[in-house]
């Protein structure tokens, strides 16, 4: 632990003198759902936090990887962060379940781990780019595969549809039980337009189908 936290007091001096010095200045980038698309190209060490300051010990390692964003670009890396509590669809399409996960992405090629949550530890693991020994995840899972995808667009409807309820109870007055009426409404429209859609371009596109056009 000693060992650890001299590492940590080295690399803060290191930081203080290239930010004096003028140094890269790399900030972190913050991730949206209308920005998203560039992680998918370059590299990028994307991490799932919350800015609330309720959120004690992602306040806490915060300025651990901003003094990492400020070298990293020697290395080629990009820092990114995700505010999960206002961005639940994007951290949705990456699938992350709990604050502080974190994705290492390489030209469409996902690692998905959890970090460190003391400042020693974390630190050391971005200084070894520990994240770069992570098995990636297989191909059907990376936020960027058709299903993910998918899901995605889901996710963004559903917000829209609940957004849309809410609109509605605060402009007309209605009840909570009606905009919840009405958000159920929405769902199952939408629900049944969307399979009878699947289930009419299956008609069409089958093998039998097109057996007989042949």
């Amino acid at each position: 632990m000693a060992a650890a936290n001299w590492h940590l007091a080295l690399f803060s001096i290191f930081i203080a003198i290239g930010v004096a010095t003028g140094g890269d200045g790399i900030k972190v980038v913050e991730i949206t759902d209308s920005n998203w698309g560039q992680v998918l190209s370059g590299k990028w060490l994307i991490i799932f936090t919350s800015l609330s300051p309720t959120c004690e010990i992602c306040t806490d390692l915060q300025p651990i990887w901003e003094r990492y964003s400020k070298w990293s670009g020697s290395l080629g890396i990009q820092v990114g962060q995700v505010d999960v509590p206002h961005n639940p669809t994007i951290s949705g399409k990456f699938m992350v379940k709990r604050l502080l996960q974190s994705y290492y992405l390489e030209n469409g090629t996902f690692r998905h781990f959890q970090l460190p949550l003391t400042k020693p530890d974390l630190f050391l693991y971005l200084e070894n780019q520990s994240f770069e020994k992570v098995e990636p995840i297989p191909n059907w899972r990376s936020p960027g595969s058709p299903l993910i995808s998918l899901i995605f667009h889901l996710l963004q409807l559903s917000e829209y549809l609940q957004a849309s309820s809410n609109h509605i109870k605060q402009k007309f007055g209605v009840s909570s039980t009606s905009a919840y009426l009405i958000f159920g409404l929405e769902t199952f429209v939408f629900g049944f337009l969307l399979g009878f859609t699947m289930v009419l371009l299956f008609k069409l596109l089958s093998p039998r189908k097109l057996l007989k056009v042949n």
